[in-house]
């Protein structure tokens, strides 16, 4: 290295060390920003490509770009750092980063999963290099907020939000020390910063969460910045919505409507979707789905890259399979839960992709009765919950595991036993996965709560345990819970409402229950045989 270093130009030495700052592989016009300034575009060039043709500069098999051998950046780096101006140097590495995120940011919209990665996931290993350098000794912190500010859809898409929560909360460390950094770098870190918490943290620091969305719905709001304001409301009201605070979260959203709706008209409706769902009202679910699934029309993917971070098109199919089920449109709700998984693991969004299987696909389809398939959504969703360290949602995996176990032997103290720390939406969706196997306790803390989309399924639940100590009562409540079905459209719990009515019937009633049950079973005929439809059959 020492005889080929002192065959260079001066330079060309000078260029070489300089290009030790890229961890991985760079472009011609990436090297020209790290060059010296006062070096003109004809010095640069014959300075690079005289580093090319004497071999220090290799080409990357992958896309044609350049790069340094290990020993060769190794060699280079000793080099910058005695050079007295390493420090220039790794600020305008650092400046290309930033500059190299902005693009990354604006093709989100436009190249598919895989040739955005093969462009930009790269990035990764620089913004790495720049981070380390700006909050080390003698670098430059604001920098290094700057990046850490603006970098989310990095650690996103790749999966690396618990890499991604050290940096922010180193940060946001420094940045309470410093005077002067501008609201637009804060908001973005505590957008940024409420939407890690969220993912890869238990519900245990959702209070956290909040607090940080909060903060950055004031500065959008004073900045009026709609899009963030957006997100950071979107944030909240996915905690909520987790949490089982469907009511709040609606609230929310209409706030953000009133104030922001002639300037983002519609946007509302990726935040109401679910939620109005959950309360029970699967005709404005449905709705704000549709409307959200033309919002998110005309790009590639339609994710928020700040606050809860889903791609808004998978969120609303989220929305649109599981109604369906609940509408007993069974045959509707299999066709589109597959199509919609194949979309989501094309896309390759660790954060939609999981929320897909857990408020949508898996309960669905152990709510169908299809355990084999619950089974084995459940297993995807296991995986990319554990490799992308996604606490959440590998929570929901887990209380899906012991349910589906639990309804595999028979077991209901096991089942029960796996909801005792389950809350919110959690909670509901997975107690619907075996509600047969649930006790007193378990169904009355379920309807204590806003779980509108399935009340109509625990009143009967809460029914069939009634009838044992007293038959009338237990009738009455399975026929509020098939009259509460009938109201919302919801022939699914129609179905099983109508079922027990006819198999517990009494006298001279019991024709009428099986006339009642005929009917609705009318409904399901184009349907794919169900153990629902079955079981009905039985009493018809």
């Amino acid at each position: 290295m020492d005889w080929s270093y002192n065959t260079l130009e001066p330079t060309q030495k000078d260029l070489l060390d300089r290009l030790s700052v890229f961890a991985g592989t760079f472009t011609a016009d990436h090297a020209r920003w790290v060059a010296a300034e006062d070096v003109s575009d004809e010095e640069f060039y014959d300075a690079f490509d005289g580093l090319f043709l004497k071999s220090l500069l290799n080409v990357s098999a992958a896309g044609g770009n350049y790069r340094l051998l290990v020993t060769t950046r190794e060699y280079a780096a000793t080099k910058l750092a005695n050079s007295g101006f390493d420090q220039f140097c790794k600020l305008a590495h650092a400046k290309l980063c930033r500059a190299r995120l902005a693009e990354a940011e604006r093709d989100w919209t436009v190249l598919d999963t895989g040739s955005w990665l093969n462009e930009h996931g790269g990035l990764v290993h620089e913004l790495r290099n720049a981070l380390e350098w700006a909050f080390s000794k003698g670098g430059e912190t604001r920098a290094g907020i700057d990046l850490v500010a603006s970098s989310n859809i990095i650690w996103t898409q790749l999966g690396l939000m618990a890499e991604q929560l050290t940096h922010l909360e180193r940060a946001l460390a420094y940045f309470d020390q410093l005077d002067g950094v501008d609201a637009l770098t804060e908001m973005n870190l505590r957008v940024s910063h409420g939407g890690t918490l969220y993912h890869i943290k238990s519900s245990e620091r959702d209070q956290e969460a909040i607090e940080e969305f909060s903060k950055a719905k004031s500065i959008a709001e004073n900045l009026r910045d709609h899009m963030n304001t957006l997100r950071a409301v979107g944030g909240m009201t996915a905690i909520h919505t987790m949490n089982g605070d469907y009511v709040e979260a609606i609230s929310l959203a209409h706030r953000f409507n009133d104030l922001f709706g002639n300037v983002l008209p519609n946007a509302a409706s990726r935040l109401l979707a679910h939620n109005f769902h959950y309360i029970g009202n699967f005709d404005a679910g449905l709705k704000h789905a549709q409307t959200a699934l033309e919002l998110a029309r005309g790009g590639v993917r339609g994710t928020l890259n700040n606050g809860a971070s889903y791609d808004q098109r998978i969120s609303a199919l989220s929305t649109v399979v599981k109604t369906l089920w609940v509408q007993g449109k069974l045959s509707e709700a299999r066709t589109l839960l597959a199509s919609t998984f194949d979309e989501a693991s094309a896309l390759d969004h660790a954060i939609s992709y999981c929320l897909f299987l857990s408020v949508s696909a898996c309960p669905t389809a152990f709510g169908m009765g299809d355990h084999d398939l619950g089974v084995r959504l459940l297993s995807h969703l296991a995986e990319k919950a554990t490799k992308n360290s996604l606490l959440r949602w590998q929570e929901w995996a887990t209380t899906f595991h012991h349910v589906a176990k639990a309804v595999q032997s028979g077991n209901s103290d096991e089942f029960n036993q796996s909801l005792r720390n389950a809350k919110g939406a959690r909670f509901e969706n997975c107690l619907m996965a075996g509600g047969h196997l649930a006790d007193d306790d378990t169904l009355d803390r379920a309807l204590s709560k806003n779980a509108g989309w399935c009340r109509a399924e625990l009143y009967r639940l809460k029914g069939e345990r009634l009838l044992r100590e007293n038959a009338q009562d237990g009738r009455d409540l399975i026929r509020r819970g098939y009259d509460l079905a009938t109201e919302q459209g919801a022939k699914f719990w129609a179905l099983r409402s109508a079922t027990s009515l006819a198999k517990h019937a009494a006298e001279p009633h019991g024709q009428a229950e099986r006339e009642r049950l005929a009917e609705i079973l009318s409904f399901f005929e184009g349907e794919a045989l169900s153990l629902d439809v079955s079981e009905a059959r039985k009493f018809a």
